[in-house]
């Protein structure tokens, strides 16, 4: 009898287990992995500014084509103002402007978004609020322009993915009727334009941000930075909205969380507070600075490579440079190594690195020891742990 019964108490855990599991219900929490796989990057090719037709500014943004050709969003020096795509091939050679300035039919006056999806190119301009589709020679295909959504708060629309004949766009929320400076809510959604309308979903993800309300009138913003996401098979999407170690699988067709996983992680105080150094904003003459937080984001940056997903952690390392950890899409801890690049980065702020990578390959924008930028195209090792 009392073997019957245990069998159907394990039968009974297994299968709410397997509930949790599949209505996106519950936390995976995995252990400490030892072993820390020896990775190391080999430069296949390097993009700098060589007056050929192009000059690198301020680029903000890296893809890629089944090709591998590469796509750079560059902009001007100030962050403000125009931004331009340029296109070059897999071996780094400037092969043309993909948009031109302009208010006409497949000209853009400010690019915010671009993806590049089945052979085209999908471009977002926030100031004529239109989508453009071009062709990977940057021949226009189709441009519509995008109403509003029904929505007062809205601040930021960012194009995710297409999927099914659908475009997924992310959309940021704030509530500017705030009355007086706090830190408050900061919600992302996703949503879908088709036949001129948006079709919202109901997940909201929230992470905090700093609203400062000025003598004046005039309001402001600090990001606290817990907010992270990236796409995986077209209709899923990794998203980090915590300080702490925690990721949610979200799938954005059918508007739910699939899974949340997350490891033992020891958080990383900060060393230093300079309040320069963390970013500040002047409102009426005054600076607001972004509140002392004692630890860094446990996760900085989400990538993925091969069906599995990197996840670059707080903890670095002089030497060895930014420790990532390697999941399954099962929120399966697997294996973890340290990522390291050519040029001298700050391993603390790569979150704010402009990655991605496609194939065996990995592309970042950097900075030389001049501090010019450069585009660096690494082959990533033969691995199956990562």
């Amino acid at each position: 009898m009392k073997r019957i019964f245990t069998n159907l108490t394990l039968t009974v855990i297994c299968f709410f287990l397997i509930i949790s599991y599949v209505f996106g219900e519950g936390f995976i929490m995995n252990k400490e992995i030892k072993k820390t796989e020896k990775v190391k990057l080999k430069r296949k090719v390097k993009i700098k500014s060589e007056g050929k037709g192009y000059y690198l500014k301020l680029p903000v943004d890296i893809k890629t084509d089944k090709e591998g050709n590469i796509y750079v969003l560059d902009g001007s020096r100030g962050g403000w103002g125009f931004y331009e795509i340029l296109k070059f091939n897999k071996n780094g050679k400037f092969i043309k402007k993909i948009v031109h300035r302009g208010q006409g039919p497949g000209e853009a006056i400010d690019i915010d978004d671009y993806l590049i999806d089945n052979n085209k190119i999908f471009i977002y301009d926030l100031s004529l609020r239109k989508i453009m589709i071009k062709d990977l020679s940057g021949n226009l295909l189709k441009e519509f322009r995008l109403n509003r959504p029904q929505m007062k708060r809205r601040i930021g629309l960012y194009i995710v993915s297409e999927y099914k004949g659908k475009l997924f766009f992310e959309l940021t929320l704030i509530d500017f009727n705030t009355k007086k400076t706090s830190i408050i809510d900061k919600n992302y959604l996703f949503c879908t334009f088709e036949n001129n309308r948006w079709k919202k979903g109901k997940t909201i993800f929230s992470t905090p941000i700093f609203f400062i309300r000025g003598s004046n009138g005039v309001t402001g913003l600090i990001p606290l930075g817990h907010y992270k996401s990236e796409i995986y098979k077209k209709k899923f999407i990794y998203i980090k909205n915590k300080e702490e170690y925690s990721i949610k699988l979200y799938d954005m067709e059918k508007d739910r969380i699939i899974v949340e996983f997350g490891r033992k992680y020891k958080r990383v105080k900060k060393t230093v507070h300079d309040e320069k150094e963390e970013g500040g904003v002047m409102i009426a003459d005054k600076w607001y600075y972004k509140p002392y937080e004692k630890y860094y984001d446990d996760i900085q940056k989400l990538i993925v490579h091969n069906n599995k997903l990197w996840v670059l952690t707080s903890t670095t390392d002089k030497k060895r440079g930014v420790l990532v950890d390697v999941f399954t899409d099962k929120g399966l801890y697997v294996s973890k190594f340290y990522l390291k690049l050519r040029y001298k980065t700050d391993y603390t702020k790569i979150k704010d690195l402009p990655m991605n990578i496609s194939g065996d390959f990995l592309y970042t924008i950097e900075r030389d020891k001049h501090d010019a930028p450069v585009i660096i195209k690494y082959r990533i090792p033969d691995n199956d742990n990562i």
